[in-house]
């Protein structure tokens, strides 16, 4: 009975899965609701997209996560093997290149409307600046164009509208062969040869964290000095 009932969980996900990726309306259902809607320690902020905007230049890729839509990164993990999710272009107005909902011009404040929880910078190997002014060209001229729900069309849906992007100027990006197709991953634009990360929140935000939360370990002493003395007043 352990054993069939086994067997029905496994055969259950693989098709749960299937139906997800390959099935436009309810794929749109599942992936357009915020699993977690409240505010997690890892959610950017306005202090890091500063920071973030000091870094970057033009032609650069932002890679993205959130766990707050973490069926996305379950999706992916599945069929793409890696848990990032999103990609970015900066254009060379410092705006950002990207889908949501349509292909649009955009700035970091759509980080916090993502209410993203990871986020990386990398950095292609361009050759000069007319390679780089191509690429990015080539995305802004689908701007307006509606997300493809079902990956056919590599200019439908963010990694695959930058990664065709720079494929088209001998810049390889890999793809990954899943459900019969060959979908770009997010994670397939660290492994661009020669690419550098700028800056990663899994290894550079550490110090950040550090910092905020011997800020707080020094307000919460404070505070607690401050009641101690009110105490003491009190009684006296």
């Amino acid at each position: 009975m352990r054993l069939r009932t086994a067997l029905l969980i496994a055969s259950v996900i693989p098709i749960s899965i299937a139906t997800i990726a390959l099935v436009p309306s309810v794929r749109t259902r599942v992936f357009t609701t915020k699993l977690w809607p409240w505010p997690l320690p890892f959610d950017t902020n306005d202090e890091e997209l500063d920071l973030l905007q000091g870094l970057i230049q033009p032609g650069d890729i932002i890679v993205e996560a959130n766990l707050h839509s973490w069926q996305w990164i379950a999706l992916c993990t599945t069929t793409l093997g890696s848990s990032w999710v999103h990609t970015a272009l900066v254009d060379d107005q410092n705006k950002l290149l990207t889908m949501d909902g349509v292909a649009v011009q955009t700035d970091f404040e759509i980080f916090k409307k993502w209410t993203s929880t990871r986020l990386a910078i990398i950095r292609p190997p361009y050759k000069d600046a007319e390679q780089k002014h191509k690429v990015i060209s080539s995305v802004k001229k689908h701007l307006g164009a509606a997300y493809d729900h079902t990956f056919v069309n590599p200019n439908g849906y963010c990694n695959g509208l930058i990664g065709a992007a720079l494929n088209s100027v001998g810049i390889p990006v890999q793809t990954v062969r899943t459900f019969g197709k060959n979908i770009y991953s997010a994670h397939n634009f660290f492994k661009i040869q020669d690419a550098v990360v700028i800056w990663n929140s899994d290894l550079h935000r550490k110090p950040l964290k550090i910092a905020a939360a011997k800020k707080l370990k020094e307000s919460i002493a404070k505070a607690s000095k401050l009641k101690g003395n009110k105490l003491s007043w009190r009684r006296a």
